[in-house]
This record gives structure tokens, C-alpha cells and sequence, in this order.
């Protein structure tokens, strides 16, 4: 009440709010501040509790903080540069300081906030607009006047949710983070049931779902001649070479077959291409430090998988969604198979190999010979590859 009548902008009543609820847990006993400090759920409960919404912030998470990527980035590069919505702040929520794009840096209106701190509390509790591609924390509870996206990341080939061989855990919070949505949005028909029925959602979700498409295809379609050169440039890679793209998905509970894989992109280097692999972002960190892959460029946090899809001649992967937003590029694909009968066991898929758009291959020798035919001027995409195209 006294904060109404002093006439104080929203602003500085907001950040009073904040001086006092931090005054109020340091007039409280010892121990149990240091509980209440020690609580994210206690902290953002208060926040919650004692913060009012600011209809001028967007927070953005992708992966849980793991990098700026994906949809959100997508829809991040959007907004940013989008006249109706000058006056906004962007907020990305982040694991590691590091991953923080420099150009966006010295921006006024764009924020970059570490996860699960008090700060990253605040911004979840009070940012009008959420935007996510995976789950927010298990404590997070949408208010009623915020509106939460989420985009998820992915088409699935491997099952999701319920839908797999054996419990992930985790899904209950994926669940959860459905049903606080307000908006959800999918790239196809296989995605809108998905989501509802490996999750339990169907019936029980009151919010919007609608089938946009994804916005992170707009950075593949929307490279242009100068920007395909300026990344290769980035990356090193010899723009006088084709250039086969390695994206396998990551293997849950499982690290990846490292003397496999230096086998194969040692064989991949002997055919005169550039040779990029782009793990998933937990199998890259599992790759660290193997020794003998010096010809091969390994991406990091900052490098945008979408973009490198535009300059990638190939597409080698697995069962990772990649290969759906590869299709737009009219371009081969190889799906490299070798561990499909324990992967089918222990996580299952949802389509069969003679339905994948590309080469499917199950050994070294195989996928050489695949990579060498795509690689040819007379190779001819096939129909399976269209159908894909239509049905994704």
C-alpha cells in the first residue's frame, strides 16, 4: 500500500519488492535462512508469491540451459528484430556463461541468466512469455497471466515418453511441462499425436496445439551464398570439397562406441571430403579428448546445427530427428544402423528401415560405399525420400 502511494514506477516498486523479501530472509534464524536459500523451490516460490509479472520479457531455454539453439533461437533471432516488440527484454536462460553468443553480448535488451540461480528465478516467476523446447525445472508453475510455448526438438524416429521399451526418467516433469503450457507447437501429424499419447496428455490438455511446422527450418532455408561461405570459413572446412555432416543421436546410459567411430571418420577423411561431426550435446561432451581424429572438425556449443544442415553435402546419422529437417535441403542421407537391434530393445522406434528416406547401412564397409554413391553427380534421391518430405 505504501508503494502505491508514493507514485513509484512499476519498476522501481518491483525492485523494492525484491530488496525487501531478501531483507526479510536475513531477519530470519540462522539455520533456517540457510535452508531457504539452499531451496530453488523456496526461493522461487517467494518470487512466485511476492513478484508481479512484466508483460515486456520473453525468457527463452533450449535443452535445459545447454545452448542457445533450436526453436527458441529461431524464434529469438525473430522477435529481436521484430519493430512491434522493440521495447522487450530477451532473457536466455544458460548452464554455462560461456555459451552466450558474443553479438548479443553488448545488447541493452538481451539477458543471459545461469540457471537455477536467484536471478534465473526471478525471470522464471515474472517473465510474461516463456519459451521452451524441452522441460522447465519440476518446481516451475506457470501464473495465470504468463504464456508458456513450447516448441519441443525434434520429429521422433526413436520412441518417446511411455511409447519406449523400458521407464526414462524425467518424463513426468515432460508431462507436467505439456500441461503448464499455454501453446505448444508441432511440425507434423506424427508429432501432434506423439505428444499427446506418449505423454498422456490427450484429453487432458486445455491449451492451444497447433501445426506450425518447426521455426528452426527458417535458418536452413534462409542461408544465403555468402552466409554458406562465411561458415565454412568458420568451421575450416575446404570449400573446393564436398562436405559429409556426421549427426548421430546420443545413446542413453551408454557412452559411444569411440573405436567404432575412429574407425569411421578416419575412413570418412580418406574419400578427399570435409568431415564435420556434430554430436548430440551430452555425446559430444563424452568425445572429449579422443586422440587421432585431427582431420575431422568437431562443432561446438555456438556452431548452429540448422545452419550447418545448409552447407553439408551428406547427412550422415542414425536415430536422431536431424534427418527430417535435412529433407528440405533435397539433399542424401545415410542412416548408419549398426546397433539397431539392441537400440530397438532397450528404447524402440517408431518406423521400420525400409521407410527412411536415405541409404540405410548397418556396417563400415557399407556406409563408405553409401557416402562415395551419394557423393556421385548422377546419385537420384528416392521416392522414399519424397514421401518423407510429404509426410514430415
Amino acid at each position: 500500500a505504501l508503494l502505491v502511494e508514493a507514485g513509484l514506477s512499476d519498476e522501481a516498486k518491483q525492485t523494492i519488492k525484491i530488496m525487501m523479501l531478501n531483507m526479510r530472509s536475513a531477519m530470519v534464524p540462522k539455520q533456517v535462512s540457510a535452508d531457504h536459500k539452499s531451496s530453488k523451490f523456496n526461493r522461487y516460490s517467494t518470487y512466485y508469491e511476492h513478484l508481479a509479472v512484466d508483460n515486456q520479457i520473453i525468457f527463452y531455454e533450449s535443452m535445459s540451459g545447454d545452448k542457445i539453439a533450436d526453436n527458441p533461437l529461431a524464434l529469438f533471432e525473430s522477435a529481436l528484430h521484430d519493430s512491434r516488440l522493440k521495447e522487450f527484454t530477451h532473457v536466455w536462460s544458460l548452464g554455462s556463461m560461456e555459451n552466450a553468443p558474443k553479438e548479443y553480448l553488448a545488447m541493452k535488451n538481451v539477458i543471459f541468466v545461469k540457471r537455477s540461480s536467484d536471478i534465473y528465478l526471478r525471470y522464471l516467476a515474472t517473465a510474461k512469455y516463456l519459451i521452451c523446447n524441452s522441460k522447465l525445472p519440476g518446481y516451475f508453475i506457470r501464473k495465470p497471466d504468463q504464456l508458456y510455448l513450447n516448441t519441443w526438438h525434434g520429429t521422433a524416429y526413436k520412441r518417446l515418453g511411455t511409447d519406449t521399451s523400458e521407464a526414462i526418467v524425467g518424463e513426468n516433469n515432460t508431462a507436467r511441462n505439456f500441461l503448464q503450457a499455454t501453446h505448444i507447437i508441432t511440425p507434423n501429424e506424427h508429432m501432434t499425436n506423439v505428444q499427446q499419447d506418449a505423454y498422456h496428455i490427450r484429453h487432458l490438455y486445455s491449451g492451444t496445439i497447433a501445426k506450425t511446422g518447426y521455426p528452426r527450418i527458417d535458418m536452413t532455408l534462409a542461408m544465403t551464398k555468402s552466409d554458406k561461405g562465411q561458415l565454412m570459413r568458420d568451421l575450416d572446412l575446404d570449400e573446393n570439397k564436398k562436405t559429409v555432416l556426421y549427426a548421430p543421436t546420443w545413446r542413453s546410459g551408454n557412452k559411444f562406441d569411440t573405436v567404432r567411430l575412429q574407425v569411421d571418420l578416419a575412413a570418412l577423411a580418406g574419400l578427399g571430403v570435409n568431415v564435420v561431426f556434430m554430436g548430440h550435446h551430452i555425446t559430444q561432451r563424452q568425445l572429449k579428448g579422443v586422440a587421432g581424429l585431427d582431420e575431422v572438425v568437431f562443432t561446438g556449443p555456438l556452431i548452429n546445427s540448422n545452419r550447418i544442415l545448409a552447407v553439408a553435402d551428406v547427412l550422415l546419422t542414425d536415430y536422431s530427428s536431424i534427418f527430417y529437417d535435412f529433407l528440405v535441403t533435397n539433399k542424401p542421407i545415410v542412416h548408419y544402423l549398426y546397433d539397431i537391434k539392441k537400440y530397438k530393445k532397450k528404447r524402440g522406434l517408431y518406423f521400420k528401415e525400409k521407410t527412411l528416406p536415405g541409404e540405410v547401412v548397418y556396417t563400415s564397409d557399407e556406409l563408405i560405399d553409401a557416402v562415395r554413391r551419394t557423393l556421385r553427380k548422377d546419385y537420384r534421391l528416392s521416392a522414399r525420400y519424397t514421401k518423407a518430405k510429404e509426410q514430415f
